[in-house]
């Protein structure tokens, strides 16, 4: 399934599971407060995602490291957005980095250059004279 970031397809229930998709593949997973049929990677039993927590997550650590056991790979820590994960799990702060930004991007994008297409199109055909023999 593919969504838009304005889609939300998040609920929050035990247990829930997330998976990383390529051509359709499942490349890895996270299977958390329990056990997900087809997303679990060992054991999710354990793992909890507190949302009572402000700037906090499920991350992979060590960084870049896992063992396929859901349980033993990640940890609840401190959300570091576009930087390395981090085991950091008390103080946490609101992420400051700006690498995702979509502030410069029209919203929604795919109007604005569908809008600008349909334009220059309109603009052509009007400009157009027809040859002789009626066709262009």
């Amino acid at each position: 399934m593919t969504a838009s970031k304005n889609t939300n397809l998040i609920q929050n229930g035990a247990p829930d599971a997330i998976a990383l998709l390529l051509n359709n593949i499942v490349i890895d997973s996270l299977s958390y407060e329990g056990n997900t049929v087809g997303y679990t990677e060992g054991s999710g039993t354990g793992l909890v995602d507190d949302p009572g927590f402000d700037y906090m997550g499920l991350s992979l650590w060590p960084n870049g490291t896992t063992s396929n056991q859901n349980n033993v790979d990640f940890v609840f820590s401190c959300i570091t957005p576009g930087g390395q994960n981090s085991n950091q799990n008390s103080n946490c702060l609101a992420p400051v980095n700006t690498a995702f930004s979509t502030a410069s991007v029209p919203s929604p994008a795919s109007f604005w250059l569908i809008g600008l297409g349909l334009v220059a199109m309109t603009h052509v055909t009007r400009n157009k004279k027809p040859a002789q023999g009626g066709l262009f």
